[in-house]
C-alpha cells in the first residue's frame, strides 16, 4: 500500500488519535513499509516520533491535529523523528500552533547531506572542495563540506501556524519551498493616546497583558531590545459589548487594563475591536510590525451617533483613566457605588464594586475629558447611600501623560454618635479648626458668638455626609474673623453647632 487516507474520522480523541498507526479494526499491528502518501488531517494525531519507519513516505499532511512544538520534536525510543523521512518532498503542518521550525530544518539539512546542526547557509564563507580534496586534514572544523544537494526538495505548506518571519527564514534559506499566508502590516503608534486594531490574525491568543507587551517588542519573545527608545504601554481600553438583535444597539461598557497594576491577563484581543491604547514614549512616534494572516469571522456593526471631526490633539486626553480600590477597612463582602465628581457634577459612576474599580472617561470625537490643574471628588458609597471613603483629585501633567490616575482613596469612617469635639489649636491666634463627628448625612451649620452673645460669624458648612471629621482638610475652619472680614479681639468665644436636632456649645480663646 502507498496511499492511507485516516483524515476526519468521527468523533476521535488524542489517546486513540495517537494509535493510529498500531494496529488496524482487526487489531494487527500496521506495517506498512512502502507506504509514501500518508494523510492525518484532523486526526488529532501526534505521536511525530511514531513516522520515523515510514522512511519512503513522499507527502505527509499533519494540518489541523493541535501539533505542539513540543510534539513536532518528539523522538521514538530510537531516538528517530521528523529528520528520518529523508524521501519527504511535501508536508503540511497548516492549522497547528507551531512556533519552532528546528525539526524541520534538521530534515531539510538531512536532505542536503550535512549532518544535523550544520546548516551550511547559516553563518558566513565556506570553503567548497571536492572530499577528494579533504582527505588526510583529519575533518578540520573550520572546513565546512559544500551541499551533496543544492535542493532539498522539499515543500512545506505552513498556513495559519504560529511561523514568526525569522522561523520562516529558518527553511527558505535551505532551499525549501514554503507556502504560508502570513503577511505583515507596520502599524504606526504616536506618544500618546491612539485608536487601533489588531490588524492581522497572528495565529496565537493574546489578551491586554501580552498585547502590550507585543506593541512595544513586537516578535522578539516579549523582551526588551537593548538600545531602542525607551517606550511603554500605560493603557488600553476597549468598549465589551453584545449587540441586541432587535435594535442593533450596543449594550456594554469600557473596560480597561493597566499594565503597571493589573495582575492578571487582562481581556482577549480579537479581530474586528477597536482598541484605546497610551503610548508613553521619549520619542514622538513608534512603529510595531505586525506579522499574521487576514482575520476570518464578521463583526457585528452597531448603531450610534456619527461622531465630529477631531478637534483637539493637545496634551489633555481624550480617553482617561481613574482607578483604585475600595478602603481595606471596608469589608469585601458588601457592594459599594463609586462616583467621580467635579463640585456638584457627577462625571462617571460605577456599581456593585466589592474591591478593585475602573472608571473610563472617553470622548470618542476626541475631544477632552479632562485637563491639568481640575479637581474632582471621588466618593465611595455603601448601599444605605452613605460615604465610606473618598478621595480628592488634583490632576497633573504625569497623570495626564499616564492617561490614567490611581488616588489612594481615604477611609471615612461612621461614628455611632453625633457629637461637637473641641477645637484646635485653643487658645489660637488668628486660625482655628473645628472638629465634629456625624452619625448620618444632614446641614451642618455653625454659629460664633461674643461673651455677650451677639453673633460674629455665620459658617454655613452645608450638607455634609455622615464621617469623622477631625482633620484640618475635613474639620469645620475658622479665621478668626467676624462677617465684614475684620480681625476679632483676643477673649472667649463661644461656637455652636446645629445638625438637625443635634445642637451643641463650646467654648474656645483667642490670645494675641
Amino acid at each position: 500500500m502507498e496511499f492511507l487516507d485516516l483524515s476526519e474520522p468521527i468523533a476521535i480523541n488524542h489517546q486513540s488519535a495517537d494509535a493510529l498507526l498500531d494496529s488496524d479494526s482487526t487489531g494487527r499491528a500496521v506495517y506498512l513499509p512502502e507506504l509514501k502518501n500518508l494523510n492525518l488531517k484532523k486526526t488529532k494525531f501526534r505521536k511525530i516520533g511514531k513516522l520515523r519507519s515510514y522512511r519512503k513516505l513522499e507527502k505527509l499532511n499533519l494540518a489541523g491535529n493541535e501539533i505542539t512544538d513540543a510534539d513536532l520534536a518528539a523522538r521514538d525510543t530510537e531516538g528517530g523523528g521528523l529528520e528520518e523521512l529523508v524521501q519527504l518532498r511535501l508536508l503540511d503542518i497548516s492549522d497547528n500552533p507551531i512556533t519552532d521550525v528546528a525539526p524541520i530544518v534538521r530534515l531539510a539539512e538531512r536532505k542536503l547531506g550535512f549532518e544535523e546542526g550544520m546548516n551550511p547557509f547559516s553563518t558566513g564563507d565556506r570553503l567548497e572542495l571536492p572530499v577528494s580534496d579533504l582527505e588526510g586534514l583529519g575533518g578540520s572544523p573550520n572546513l565546512r563540506l559544500a551541499p551533496a544537494n543544492v535542493d532539498p526538495d522539499l515543500v512545506v505548506i505552513a498556513s495559519n501556524t504560529q511561523l514568526s518571519p525569522t522561523e520562516q527564514a529558518r527553511l527558505t534559506e535551505l532551499g525549501v519551498t514554503l507556502i504560508a499566508d502570513t503577511s505583515s502590516f507596520n502599524l504606526h503608534l504616536i506618544n500618546g493616546l491612539n485608536m487601533i486594531s489588531l490588524p492581522l490574525d497572528p495565529g496565537y491568543e493574546l489578551n491586554a497583558r501580552s498585547f502590550a507587551n507585543y506593541l512595544i517588542n513586537g516578535e522578539n519573545n516579549y523582551q526588551p531590545i537593548d538600545g531602542e527608545p525607551d517606550f511603554n504601554i500605560s493603557l488600553i481600553i476597549r468598549h465589551h459589548h453584545r449587540v441586541d438583535a432587535a435594535t442593533g444597539e450596543a449594550i456594554g461598557g469600557f473596560e480597561t487594563y493597566l499594565p503597571e497594576f493589573d495582575t492578571n491577563e487582562g481581556f482577549p484581543i480579537t479581530g474586528g475591536e477597536g482598541y484605546i491604547v497610551n503610548l508613553v514614549s521619549d520619542t514622538p512616534a513608534h512603529t510595531v510590525n505586525v506579522f499574521g494572516t487576514a482575520w476570518q469571522g464578521e463583526n457585528q456593526p452597531i448603531t450610534g451617533p456619527i461622531g465630529q471631526s477631531p478637534s483637539s490633539f493637545g496634551q489633555a486626553p481624550w480617553a482617561f483613566v481613574v482607578a483604585g480600590q475600595v478602603p481595606a477597612e471596608l469589608p469585601r463582602t458588601n457592594f459599594y457605588s463609586v462616583n467621580l465628581k467635579q463640585g456638584d457634577q457627577l462625571i462617571a459612576t460605577t456599581r456593585n464594586v466589592s474591591s478593585n474599580f475602573r472608571l473610563a472617561l472617553v470622548d470618542m470625537s476626541r475631544q477632552p475629558v479632562v485637563y491639568e490643574g481640575q479637581n474632582l471628588l471621588l466618593e465611595i458609597v455603601d448601599n444605605q447611600k452613605r460615604l465610606v471613603g473618598y478621595s480628592n483629585l488634583n490632576l497633573r501633567a504625569e497623570d495626564l501623560l499616564q492617561a490614567y490616575v490611581k488616588p489612594e482613596i481615604r477611609y471615612n469612617q461612621i461614628p455611632t454618635l453625633t457629637r461637637l469635639l473641641q477645637n484646635y489649636p485653643n487658645p489660637f491666634n488668628p486660625e482655628t479648626w473645628i472638629p465634629f463627628e456625624l452619625s448620618q448625612q444632614a446641614e451642618v451649620i455653625v454659629s460664633i458668638y461674643n461673651v455677650s452673645g451677639k453673633l460674629v460669624r455665620l459658617l454655613p458648612v452645608g450638607f455634609q455626609p455622615a464621617g469623622v471629621y477631625t482633620s484640618q482638610d475635613r474639620a469645620i475652619y475658622w479665621d478668626g474673623k467676624t462677617e465684614a472680614g475684620e480681625q476679632v479681639a483676643s477673649g472667649v468665644y463661644f461656637y455652636n453647632i446645629q445638625i438637625g436636632n443635634y445642637s451643641k456649645t463650646n467654648r474656645m480663646v483667642i490670645l494675641k
